[in-house]
């Protein structure tokens, strides 16, 4: 896909979910999760939401930014389709028996119809098996050929052989919610989950199946203007969902890869039309180096990046605003009535999504904390409504010690590249501390800048030997047989900076970022996912549950060498 350029796959497992508390190894060291004494006590419900926004167009955004193949297509649909964000939903059921859940002990299941990984994703086989593969792609032979290489190496049938058994585990692995499932009794809180640059809402799935558990209303939507795979034909509402099972193929051709925010970024940046077809088939970013070399930058095109990027935070934060609606009316009537907390809502984001948080934390009344995981947002990105707001809400912070790819993105594009053609970075990114050239000392200066002008309750938290991706990406989680085979999960060093394309001199030595390992019994426990999981589950519990106790596991972890923490204005 092309966003591949840009953005790691986001796929997020979470493995906090026992009754008891639990010891596990993290680096060879024994340690207690003190945080699980209160988890796992409902089943897990799944449903899918289709939120309609009848004030807007099937998708504005990407009418005004797509090329003009999509938004002559965009035109098109808006003539008949609602502006519609599908929404993934997990929910607290009814604790039914218990039954062994996952490696962490035994949980309590709910009743109604198994759920696999392919009813969650597009209900069509091509784009089933495409996002199936595309999460093998930290997977590596132990030959030492990765899936990249694998794919360069072999025609396409032979690659389709190769990885059909991978995939086909993937797309039939059951899940631990259930279809139909009985809402529980009782008032549960909301935690909204926003995705990454071209992710899926339904990548949050393990996370937010383990937040169910633990009394939390779970959901995830797959935004319109930039998701890799917005579902809107699978609406029984759809007009183009009741044609044909080809004609809705080809509708979601069209669909796919429709933000076009990575061309449009470079466009506006560098006055290009980047041949995205070439840098992908380059397998770095070669080709597109040599294309932005060959260019002239406008003189404006850094302000048109910027207001094109806050036009993109501002369509997010409107579906966001879609669904709350929808949950407030879900509460009003029907089988949730009474039983969704609307005056606790938190939400969390990785990426992009992250981004989404902060910019929905400044807006969004309802939205009362967030926690934002590997990103900072430049003043310039948010909406013009914003321009004299600040984040007072409690904000966290997580990040990868190892995330250059922020330094890419926000240092290296402008400042290496944008300025030397005639740029002008002062009216792009307007704070002193945005404008910062990464150092050892401050190494992610727009995190550092994002945790600077928020005002309320605010922690920041590094985890060490971790990047922008493994923090959130549990590839083992989706293939638990793999580890038997000849396979093995690598994380390899960022790829811009390995090649030497854009070497900012801070990680040029090898680093061994936290990885997963396999326990006795034979599920892979992902670390750097246990520390995420931990703090999601400490910060959600004290701010929207007032779990007091938890505020202590926020501070107390059981893992202090493996994270950096500051923390303000509490």
């Amino acid at each position: 896909m092309k966003k591949k350029l840009f953005v790691l796959l986001l796929v997020m497992a979470i493995l906090l979910t026992s009754c008891q508390v639990s010891e596990l190894e993290l680096d060879g060291e024994k340690m207690v999760d003190h945080s699980l004494d209160t988890a796992g006590l409902y089943g897990v419900g799944y449903m899918k939401l289709f939120v309609t926004d009848e004030s807007q167009v099937f998708n504005a955004w990407g009418e005004k930014y797509g090329n003009k193949e999509h938004q002559t297509f965009f035109k098109e649909l808006n003539a008949f389709e609602p502006h519609t964000v599908v929404t993934q939903m997990w929910y607290p059921s009814a604790k039914v028996k218990e039954a062994q859940y996952d490696h962490l002990g035994q949980e309590p299941m709910a009743s109604g119809d198994d759920v696999y990984m392919r009813d969650l994703y597009i209900q069509d086989e091509y784009f089933q098996k495409e996002l199936a593969r595309s999460s093998i792609s930290s997977l590596t032979r132990k030959d030492g050929k990765d899936m990249r290489t694998l794919l360069n190496e072999s025609t396409e049938e032979e690659f389709k052989k190769i990885t059909s058994e991978l995939v086909d585990e993937a797309l039939n692995r059951k899940l631990d919610s259930k279809m139909n499932a009985p809402v529980a009794e009782g008032k549960f809180p909301v935690i909204v989950m926003a995705h990454g640059l071209g992710g899926t809402g339904y990548m949050w799935n393990e996370s937010a199946e383990a937040l169910a558990s633990q009394g939390y209303i779970v959901v995830a939507p797959t935004f319109v203007s930039d998701g890799s795979m917005p579902e809107v034909f699978s609406n029984p509402n759809s007009i183009v969902g009741k044609k044909s099972e080809e004609e809705v193929h080809d509708y979601y051709l069209k669909l796919q890869n429709q933000g076009n925010v990575v061309e449009n970024f470079f466009k506006y940046l560098y006055g290009t039309e980047l041949d995205m077809k070439a840098a992908e088939a380059s397998g770095s970013f070669d080709e597109m180096m040599n294309q932005i070399k060959a260019s002239k930058a406008p003189a404006d095109g850094g302000i048109l990046a910027t207001e094109m990027m806050g036009d993109l935070f501002d369509q997010r934060v409107k579906d966001v605003e879609a669904i709350i609606v929808d949950l407030k009316v879900m509460n009003l009537k029907g089988d949730f009535a009474g039983k969704i907390d609307i005056d606790s809502i938190g939400m969390t984001g990785h990426s992009l999504g992250s981004i989404t948080t902060m910019v929905a934390l400044e807006r969004l009344d309802d939205i009362k904390v967030g926690l934002g995981i590997n990103n900072g947002v430049p003043v310039k990105w948010e909406p013009d409504d914003l321009e004299d707001k600040e984040i007072t809400k409690p904000l966290f912070l997580l990040h990868g010690q190892e995330d250059d790819f922020l330094d890419l993105i926000f240092k290296n594009v402008w400042q290496d590249m944008y300025i030397p053609q005639g740029g002008d970075i002062n009216k792009t990114y307007v704070l002193a501390d945005e404008r910062v050239k990464a150092t050892p000392d401050n190494p992610d200066p727009i995190l550092t800048a994002t945790y600077n002008r928020a005002n309320g309750p605010k922690i920041a938290v590094e985890v060490q030997n971790s990047d922008h991706g493994n923090l959130i990406e549990d590839t083992f989680s989706y293939y638990p047989t793999a580890g038997d085979q000849d396979w093995k999960v690598t994380i390899e060093k960022p790829r811009m900076l390995s090649k030497g394309l854009l070497n900012t001199g801070l990680f040029i030595e090898k680093f061994n970022l936290i990885s997963s390992e396999k326990l006795e019994d034979g599920y892979i426990l992902n670390q750097a996912g246990f520390i995420r999981d931990y703090y999601l589950k400490a910060w959600f519990g004290y701010y929207l549950k007032g779990q007091e106790e938890y505020f202590e596991f926020i501070f107390d972890t059981p893992f202090e060498e493996a994270v950096k923490v500051k923390s303000d204005n509490f």
